[in-house]
């Protein structure tokens, strides 16, 4: 009987040692990204904070005047960075009591931490022709500091004695208290 040969195909495969090598490369260039994507996780953080606090701020001083009622911004108990409640405060006292409505909530931002400057550090409240006052109507301005700890760059949000906002980038890390 005779046999038949087939040919045999020839190995397209790689060695061990390539792909040790291939890993080694890659495992390189990851370690070079992590601290690259990592810095612009935070920063990406940062932006989105100081954009959910002014686009509240924004809508408070908003419904205040549309509505021509007192709105308040109030921080959580912990302050800015647990979170704030927008809703309308016709006694202006600053608690949101039975009744009253709660336009809109702002979620924890972690790992960070969001500060504000005099009365900004409990609440911000507009009267009705939409200028920020302190509960007891005097005058309020001041500034919101977004920030991850000993990390640049700093964000500030800076409100005016008539309510309008702009925003600061600095690059400096925070300086935590």
């Amino acid at each position: 009987m005779q046999r038949h040969r087939y040919p045999r195909p020839r190995s397209c495969g790689r060695s061990f040692i390539e792909m040790v090598a291939v890993l080694g490369v890659l495992s390189v260039l990851a370690g070079a990204t992590v601290p690259t994507l990592e810095r612009l996780v935070t920063t990406y953080r940062q932006q989105a904070a100081v954009s959910a606090l002014h686009a509240h701020l924004s809508l408070a001083r908003q419904v205040a005047v549309s509505r021509g009622l007192r709105v308040t911004m109030r921080a959580a108990r912990f302050g800015w960075q647990e979170g704030w409640q927008v809703f309308v405060d016709p006694n202006a006292n600053g608690e949101v009591d039975p009744g009253e409505e709660v336009v809109a909530v702002g979620d924890r931002r972690s790992l960070m931490t969001i500060s504000a400057n005099g009365a900004m550090a409990r609440y911000v409240s507009f009267d009705p022709s939409g200028r920020p006052t302190q509960l007891n109507g005097a005058f309020l301005s001041g500034r919101f500091i977004v920030c991850t700890p000993h990390r640049p760059p700093v964000y500030e949000l800076v409100m005016n004695a008539a309510g309008r906002l702009r925003q600061e980038r600095l690059d400096r890390p925070c300086a935590t208290a």
